[in-house]
């Protein structure tokens, strides 16, 4: 999935940047400076997610379409990358290691401030994964098979106009999550602030 993600980020990067020519000029030679190049976008995303009452680090990935200048539609897929965040299990007295990952719908409005610079509201719902690291190894018994829930994530992100075709964003968003039923683990451990880092490539 990661390298499907690489693979159509660097595609998108691509037909953005070859479908004019230097100067803002198109192949038949008609000045299209303020024309979209292409509707699609893709980007890489690094979250630090305050779980447990501690920081996870989460890294994932996320294309879509641009349906206008304000409004972008698409998905993300994200996994949790630290091994810090750790549930305490009471009957053999050892932490188990939380594994997550998820999938989302990304909704975002956009407001322009300056030509560079713009303020976004995004919306994500999702369905994700919760499990235990190597939690059946220990002993006979096995309180994790796994555990799906699902989410919905809103934030703020400010987006900043690094190149023609490439934007970065600093993001705060708010986690909440429903439905959590594995052993030791409730709603509100995995519910929590998010901050992310995101480079986007596309046209906006």
């Amino acid at each position: 999935m990661k390298l499907a993600i690489i693979i159509i980020f660097i595609t998108i990067s691509y037909t953005s940047f070859t479908q004019r020519l230097p100067g803002g000029v198109s192949p038949e030679g008609n000045f299209e400076i303020d024309k979209k190049r292409n509707n699609f976008y893709a980007g890489f995303v690094a979250k630090g997610a305050n779980l447990l009452n501690d920081w996870g680090f989460e890294i994932g990935g996320k294309v879509g379409l641009n349906v206008n200048s304000s409004w972008v539609i698409g998905v993300g897929f994200y996994s949790l990358l630290s091994n810090n965040l750790k549930v305490w299990d009471n009957k053999y007295f050892r932490n188990n290691i939380l594994v997550l990952g998820y999938g989302t719908i990304e909704t975002e409005y956009s407001h322009k401030i300056t030509e560079n610079l713009r303020m976004s509201f995004n919306l994500s719902p999702g369905l994700g994964r919760a499990d235990y690291q190597n939690f059946s190894t220990y002993g006979t018994e096995n309180y994790s098979s796994g555990n799906w829930f699902y989410f919905i994530e809103p934030g703020l992100v400010l987006n900043w106009k690094i190149s023609d075709i490439f934007w970065i964003g600093f993001g705060y968003h708010y986690r909440g999550s429903f439905g959590v039923d594995l052993y030791g683990l409730k709603n509100s451990d995995i519910s929590g602030s998010i901050l992310s880092l995101s480079i986007t490539t596309g046209n906006f």
